[in-house]
């Protein structure tokens, strides 16, 4: 009986997950979120990972990740904010776990 509670939990949640298609946007401290932030938002693109920081996309995008492009690509992802699910503070373990790095030679 407790098995099927928790497959049927498991089902359940694998299910909310493919519908709704959260992700998870941190965005590191910068000058206009000064203590950064880490978002839960909705209707995630089908191209998008399902966690990235703006950091890691400006080091995918430009080799290096400074400051201004950070702010711009936080500019760029301002709509996600209005998608928002959950805004939880700055969580800097779980950047470094995903960020991506450039390859060294």
């Amino acid at each position: 009986m407790g098995k099927g509670i928790v497959l049927l939990l498991v089902i359940m949640f694998g299910a909310m997950w493919v519908i709704l298609r959260p992700g998870i946007l941190i965005v590191e401290p910068t000058s206009s979120i000064p203590q950064g932030t880490t978002l839960i938002y909705l209707n995630k693109p089908a191209n998008v990972p399902v966690i990235r920081s703006t950091g890691s996309m400006c080091i995918a995008s430009f080799g290096s990740a400074s400051a201004s492009c950070r702010e711009q690509v936080l500019q760029d992802q301002a709509g996600l904010f209005q998608r928002s699910l959950v805004e939880l503070p700055y969580l800097a373990w779980l950047e470094e776990l995903f960020t991506s790095k450039p390859p060294t030679p």
